[in-house]
């Protein structure tokens, strides 16, 4: 029982510095916490998804207890996101500073001959490097919201405009990407932080 009031104050000791930090992420690593970064369905929050739901955005829930931890949880965000998207892309893969400078050019050279009229598919052929859509056209089918990476999933579901190209940098390399459709059903999605210190 001292070791369990031990630690909830410990706890509580970082709630102000949690609610007003500008970088959640840091944060929660420097205190041993966790941030995916990614928004997430409420099933996956465990005993405080009904709270979540409540909560405005920026809120802090907690000290609270469970499985065998203290855990204290910060509402980064809440949307309502399309439960499926498809779009199509060109990956040019990079892994050095210099790939990557070579990279950006081509993906800017490409968007130029697709607004000449080049086509898409034609372009995937011949300059794509993912194998994974190459095949098909660039295309992404029945996407769900997280199983990519955090720039290119952003872009699919929240701030790109269907039927427009983008240019993002990912940890792959640079993508032209087009957003193709998303589905009408949609569910509320979370981005959580936790702080969590065992019991």
């Amino acid at each position: 029982k001292e070791d369990s009031a031990v630690i909830r104050k410990q706890m509580e000791s970082l709630v102000a510095e949690f609610s007003t930090t500008d970088n959640d992420s840091a944060f929660v690593i420097r205190n041993e916490g966790s941030y995916a970064g990614t928004f997430v369905t409420s099933d996956a929050l465990g005993s405080v998804a009904d709270t979540m739901g409540k909560l405005a955005v920026g809120s802090i829930y907690g000290p609270y207890m469970e499985s065998g931890m203290y855990k204290v949880a910060k509402l980064v965000d809440r949307r309502s996101m399309a439960d499926s998207a498809d779009s199509r892309h060109i990956l040019l893969s990079a892994t050095s500073p210099d790939d990557f400078v070579r990279a950006e050019k081509t993906a800017d050279s490409l968007l130029n001959l697709l607004q000449g009229g080049a086509k898409f598919e034609d372009l995937v052929n011949a300059f794509s490097q993912d194998p994974g859509s190459k095949a098909n056209g660039g295309k992404y089918e029945g996407t769900t919201p997280g199983a990519f990476v955090p720039e290119y999933d952003r872009l699919l579901f929240i701030t790109g405009e269907i039927g427009k190209r983008y240019k993002i940098r990912t940890s792959y390399g640079f993508h032209i990407v087009e957003v193709l459709k998303r589905s009408s059903s949609t569910t509320n999605r979370y981005k959580v932080a936790f702080l969590r210190e065992s019991m």
